[in-house]
């Protein structure tokens, strides 16, 4: 796979996410890394577009966010990630994880609103996290309430 078949999906209207050093992931939990994530303006009259112009614009748009975003995207665990909000596309980088609860763990420290499994294909909710008290305090709510959104998502597909 190479990154003009996570252009090819994103203008099919799915999500979608990509690797520059191993290509489309098959499994794993995302969640974005704070404070790089972009909404790039595209017509208002984009929809009406004809495929090739809809992947030539985004196609622009993507590899201006990997050249502003180059040297995150190379870390082995980083992708780009990329879905529709409201008519509008938003493109991040995510990090991977092996577990939902470390996924959601690290969410939450980035003031996520939700993370995605794809090992249950399944957007997952976050809370806000925690303001008040230690930095220890809030580490451990994080890590507890990761840990539960964990067991929750697991019941959720038995």
């Amino acid at each position: 796979m190479n990154i003009n078949t996570f252009i090819d999906d994103l203008v099919a209207g799915n999500g979608a996410s990509y690797s520059l050093n191993h290509g489309k992931p098959t499994s794993g939990n995302f969640a974005a890394i704070y404070g790089h994530e972009s909404t790039p303006e595209l017509p208002s009259s984009f929809i009406r577009y004809k495929k090739h112009l809809q992947a030539e614009m985004i196609a622009n748009h993507v590899r201006d966010f990997i050249a502003t975003n180059g040297l995150l995207l190379e870390q082995d665990d980083n992708y780009i990630g990329g879905w529709w909000e409201n008519g509008k596309l938003v493109l991040d980088i995510s990090k991977r994880f092996d577990t939902i609860a470390e996924a959601a763990e690290f969410g939450i420290h980035n003031r996520q609103r939700a993370i995605y499994s794809m090992d249950i294909d399944k957007a997952i909710d976050l809370p806000e996290p925690q303001d008040a008290g230690t930095e220890t305090q809030r580490a451990t709510y994080a890590r507890l309430t990761a840990q539960a959104i964990a067991n929750d998502a697991q019941y959720s597909i038995a």
